[in-house]
């Protein structure tokens, strides 16, 4: 039963083209060598009547009948009398080292990496809310909101920008609305949406070394020139940065806990900072990648927070604290 139904799933995948050149007879008799020789008949499958082969198909009878008498002649398939045509039991070997190679591929699953001490861009997904977001997700979308199944803001959904902004007002201390929150799929994106908006392939960027190298690779592919500031215990060193010639337009800066080193810049240095970027006519990204993490305390103020007018694009995400697999960031812009 197993063989008859995989190889009648095989066989009515088969399409001809009825307005092409090569007669029908030698398309079907092409495409049923190839399927035999992927594996997907197996070796002593019965292949269906000419007559009802050849009304699924929509072609004559004798079109079937053609294609199986050549892949008889070819060593294919072979005529039982009485009981119809099958796939031949002893298949060359190469055909049954490629069956063979088949099946051990459709075996090969990728190996799934253990979660690690310092795996830092994975949440324990041990205590994700499972249940809970399940019944979450059933109420919303059971009787989903107009403004889910509508056509979108480029920005982002609106409720979920005034709900960031209302977070970022309460855990990072500053003023910001919902308007200037834009919601993409994560780092990468958000860099993306900076390069394209905001650089030009003349224009270079300051990165922190050693930091995150995404960015880097993100900035080079889109040509975009990169300077590597070396980083003590306070960050990013500003009186380097400042030696440049000629100088970046932009720094990415990971102040409240610099990745991967862990410290954190001072109030002086970010100043200086913010000195730079406007002596520049320049602007600084922000990543604050995993803010939300707290053993002590009040989380420190974010740069974006220091001035009213500030040169600073905040970058965030939630796959540290919630689920990398949702893919969801954001962005805060002037």
């Amino acid at each position: 039963m197993n063989k008859t139904t995989s190889s009648l799933a095989a066989l009515l995948d088969i399409t001809l083209d009825h307005r092409g050149d090569q007669p029908l007879y030698m398309q079907l008799a092409q495409a049923l060598r190839r399927v035999i020789l992927a594996g997907r008949i197996v070796p002593g499958a019965k292949l269906p009547s000419s007559r009802s082969y050849a009304r699924e198909l929509s072609v004559s009878r004798a079109t079937i009948v053609t294609a199986y008498d050549q892949l008889i002649a070819e060593g294919y398939l072979q005529g039982r009398h009485g009981a119809g045509v099958f796939v031949v039991d002893g298949l060359p070997d190469d055909i049954l080292q490629v069956r063979k190679y088949r099946e051990q591929r459709k075996n090969i699953r990728p190996p799934v990496p253990a979660l690690r001490p310092f795996q830092t861009n994975s949440p324990d997904m041990r205590l994700f809310p499972h249940q809970k977001w399940a019944r979450l997700f059933q109420r919303i979308w059971s009787n989903p909101q107009s403004g889910l199944v509508a056509d979108q803001d480029p920005l982002g959904w609106w409720p979920l920008r005034q709900e960031i902004a209302g977070h970022l007002m309460n855990w990072r201390g500053f003023d910001c609305q919902a308007d200037q929150v834009v919601i993409t799929s994560g780092a990468r994106e958000s860099i993306w949406i900076i390069a394209d908006a905001l650089l030009e392939p003349k224009d270079r960027v300051a990165c922190e070394d050693p930091g995150y190298d995404l960015f880097s690779r993100v900035l080079s592919r889109a040509g975009i020139a990169i300077d590597h500031i070396p980083v003590d215990n306070k960050g990013m060193q500003i009186d380097v940065l400042n030696t440049l010639k000629p100088q970046p337009r932009c720094a990415i800066i990971t102040p409240s806990r610099q990745y991967p080193l862990g410290v954190t810049m001072p109030l002086l240095r970010r100043l200086q900072l913010l000195k730079w970027a406007r002596s520049v006519n320049g602007f600084i990204v922000e990543d604050d990648y995993d803010s939300e993490y707290r053993y002590t305390g009040q989380p420190l103020p974010a740069l974006l927070s220091l001035e009213q007018q500030s040169p600073v694009i905040y970058l965030g995400s939630f796959s540290k604290v919630f689920s990398k697999s949702l893919r969801l960031g954001y962005l805060v812009v002037p």
